[in-house]
């Protein structure tokens, strides 16, 4: 009768079940001590992509050292650009005619300050005259004391105008 503390008894066949635990010995070495194969292609995968990374920037590396280098040796040799203007100097605007009495120079610089339009339309002005504004003001001043109503009338319009816009 067999003993229970033996498990070779059992069995019939006890070449079967040696090479059985063999197979499966050498299985679960084989799981043990192998990477799986889906470790390996992430792995692979991340060598991958690293290197073609490092390629990639290797060549944006060298493509911007290029392109400076280019625009050095293009614009290196060359003279400054400058815009282009119309006009070199623009002419400032000139001193009213001393033949003018001091009504048409007051309105002369009246006009100046508040209304372009009718100063090119009353008195010969260049096209694109600067106007100082502080020096037009001042010679206002001092012609206000020697004008007449009318031209006063007509002065103190432009700027009672002027003092309700601001």
């Amino acid at each position: 009768m067999p003993t229970p503390n033996n498990r070779n008894e059992y069995d019939i066949s006890l070449v079967q079940q040696r090479e059985n635990r063999q197979a499966m010995v050498e299985k679960m070495r084989g799981k043990l001590a192998a990477p799986s194969q889906a470790g390996l292609r992430v792995v692979e995968g991340k060598r991958r992509a690293a290197r073609k990374s490092a390629f990639n920037k290797g060549w944006k590396v060298v493509l911007a050292g290029l392109f400076l280098c280019g625009n050095y040796m293009v614009f290196s040799g060359r003279a400054p650009i400058a815009a282009k203007s119309r006009s070199e100097v623009s002419p400032l605007l000139p001193e009213p005619s001393a033949k003018l009495d001091a009504n048409n120079q007051a309105l002369y610089w009246t006009f100046a300050l508040y209304d372009y339009d009718r100063l090119k339309a009353s008195y010969p002005v260049p096209e694109n005259a600067i106007i100082n504004a502080g020096l037009a003001a001042q010679n206002l001043r001092t012609l206000l004391p020697k004008v007449d109503a009318r031209t006063r009338f007509i002065i103190d319009g432009y700027r009672t105008n002027d003092r309700r816009k601001s």
